[in-house]
């Protein structure tokens, strides 16, 4: 017999996931088949990744996430705004300010509302510089460096080349290249609008195209853009195909701001 699995449909900016919350009594096994079938959008719900919402040892709620191609990651920025709408909407809140833990450590979470849902970003303290001619880029595009936020990305700054960008075809060359084996890479391209605004477009690694929005993409552009930019501002907003978020730094943190909502919520049968 079938088992019914229910779930919501959460986007973040465009970023789509499907949110679970995990049953003590019939666990949901997480299996990377089966949530790579959920994630498609021919055969499944279809989903950017699917959220894991389950209890955790330090007794606050632990986001567990998966990316489309069935296989658990460390951390999504978007994910853990979507997370903490779910946790919201199913009563599943913590004492004020609200802490979620994600695969690479506890963030601070801070639900003001579904339009503004403010997550901590953990950034590694040392950047790489990547040689662009290595990557065989135009002469003309920049690349400002490779940071972890989380999960590592790549960001280049590609100018007025961004709308017309092939993202899918350069981003799947770069993510695969083999000077970020074996584990690959996410792979940004940025548009400076102004000294405090940015334009983004990411090839998410797992995901295998280029996502609306990602929300550590977003704050690993703002992080190289913000240290290449004389005026180091301490607040960047982020234009993104799903929309717009901001990404703020406070003293040593990071924080990534912007809406989230249901979309809507069903049963799945596996």
């Amino acid at each position: 017999m079938k088992r019914m699995i229910q779930f919501a449909k959460i986007e973040a900016t465009g970023n789509d996931f499907i949110c679970i919350q995990q049953d003590e009594k019939e666990p949901f096994s997480a299996e990377h088949e089966v949530i790579e079938r959920m994630c498609n959008r021919h055969i499944g719900i279809g989903a950017d990744g699917l959220i894991l919402l389950q209890p955790s040892e330090e007794e606050i709620p632990h986001m567990r996430y998966f990316n489309s191609d069935g296989y658990e990651s460390t951390m999504c920025g978007n994910g853990l705004r979507a997370a903490a709408l779910f946790a919201e909407v199913i009563g599943k809140r913590c004492q004020t300010p609200t802490v979620m833990k994600a695969g690479d450590g506890i963030h601070r979470v801070h639900y003001h509302s579904a339009a503004r849902i403010s997550v901590e970003i953990f950034s590694a303290q040392k950047q790489e510089q990547i040689d662009g001619a290595k990557l065989e880029l135009p002469p003309q595009f920049n690349v400002l460096g490779k940071v972890n936020t989380g999960v590592p990305h790549l960001v280049i700054d590609v100018g007025e080349a961004l709308k017309e960008l092939d993202v899918q075809g350069i981003g799947r060359r770069l993510r695969n290249h083999l000077m970020f084996a074996p584990e690959g890479s996410n792979i940004n391209f940025i548009k400076s609008l102004t000294e405090e605004m940015l334009e983004v477009r990411t090839y998410e690694r797992g995901v295998e195209e280029e996502t609306m929005s990602c929300g550590t993409g977003v704050t690993a552009s703002a992080l190289l853009f913000r240290q290449h930019n004389t005026k180091m501002p301490a607040e960047i907003r982020v234009m993104t195909r799903g929309g717009r978020l901001t990404v703020r730094f406070e003293q040593d943190k990071i924080f990534l701001e912007g809406p989230a909502h249901v979309v809507f919520y069903g049963h799945y049968f596996i």
